[in-house]
């Protein structure tokens, strides 16, 4: 489901390999810095020898000054458990190419959602490999 951007939320992407305590050890450190869990994803390719993935999505009150500590001391936590991270808040926009083919519907319902902001992303270009949607 895509949803609107919220102006107090941010996203972090951690991978490192599969061990026991990952997952404790990173919401724990959320939680110290008083982020709500908003959404969360994880993956291993193997529970016993694979890469480990996460995804957390959360809020922060007193934005500004909050993620800036929480980044800081997000490098401590990741040197100390070898984690590779990637933080990002939800005010920087990011950007999105979108690839079509012959028929529209897909790329109607993508830009009208992109039109309605319900997709918050800056679309520099569409890419095809014919000139049927030319114009739109």
């Amino acid at each position: 489901m895509i949803t609107k951007s919220k102006p107090n939320r941010a996203k972090l992407l951690i991978s490192c390999r599969e061990k026991p305590g990952i997952i404790s050890t990173v919401t724990n450190f959320l939680l110290e810095h008083k982020a709500n869990i908003v959404h969360f994803d994880q993956h291993t390719t193997d529970p016993r020898a694979g890469m480990f993935f996460m995804r957390i999505e959360f809020e922060l009150e007193e934005f500004e000054s909050s993620i800036k500590k929480l980044e800081e001391d997000l490098h401590e936590i990741a040197r100390d458990h070898a984690l590779d991270w990637q933080l990002s808040s939800n005010e920087k926009r990011k950007r999105m190419a979108i690839f079509v083919s012959k028929t529209d519907h897909c790329l109607n319902e993508l830009l009208w959602r992109w039109k309605s902001n319900e997709i918050p992303v800056d679309i520099p270009m569409v890419i095809s490999n014919h000139t049927i949607l030319k114009e739109v």
